[in-house]
């Protein structure tokens, strides 16, 4: 039973089915990726809120600032790949790119994401 690649156009014919199992694959993983961007961009955003909300003098920091700003911009450059728009790849790139520090969880997303963007790539508006 072949598996529906949800970054597939429907204006592509269809493909080997090797070649779509594939894919589809990565494009699942693609997603689920994404999906956990979203989910640590939130948990991130939750703690430099959580450290505005504890510091007495009420003034954003530096390192709260910057925190914030990435999680924020990890949340939609995720949101943007999600729903496949052209300029979601090269901001989410970028973002992998900044993730790849966070080890080891940041750097086993990041390092998939910038190595397999590039098959499903084609699919996006």
């Amino acid at each position: 039973m072949s598996e529906i690649n949800p970054y597939q156009s429907p204006n592509e014919p269809a493909i080997a089915s090797e070649r779509l199992s594939s894919s589809s694959r990565v494009a699942r993983n693609i997603r689920a990726i994404c999906i956990l961007y979203i989910v640590l961009g939130s948990l991130f955003a939750l703690g430099a809120f959580a450290v505005l909300i504890v510091d007495n003098a009420g003034v954003p920091g530096p390192f709260e600032s910057l925190v914030l700003v990435l999680a924020l911009c990890g949340v939609v450059s995720a949101v943007g790949v999600l729903r496949r728009s052209r300029w979601g790849i090269p901001f989410c790139q970028l973002i992998s790119i900044l993730y790849l520090l966070h080890f080891p969880i940041g750097t086993i997303l990041g390092a998939y994401f910038l190595i397999n963007i590039g098959k499903v790539k084609d699919d996006f508006r």
